[in-house]
């Protein structure tokens, strides 16, 4: 598994993971899987709620978001 580079990858990662669950929010019929993962991740607190899909992300954050994922 490669490390993750940006919050999308790391969205992804999580949410795939997690068996890629519906976000609570409502979506758009044609929300892609990384809007879905962002929306997902970011309810769950896994990311920072003003997270943007390009933003890079330390190998830290990507520890903490996998192990608050793993509850």
């Amino acid at each position: 598994m490669a490390i993750p580079q940006n919050t999308a990858e790391l969205a992804k990662l999580v949410w795939t993971e997690a068996g890629k669950p519906a976000p609570a929010a409502v979506m758009a019929p044609d929300a892609t899987d990384e809007q879905k993962a962002l929306t997902w991740a970011i309810e769950n607190q896994l990311l920072a709620p003003d997270a943007s899909a390009e933003d890079s992300v330390s190998r830290w954050e990507v520890i903490r978001s996998w192990n608050q994922m793993k509850g």
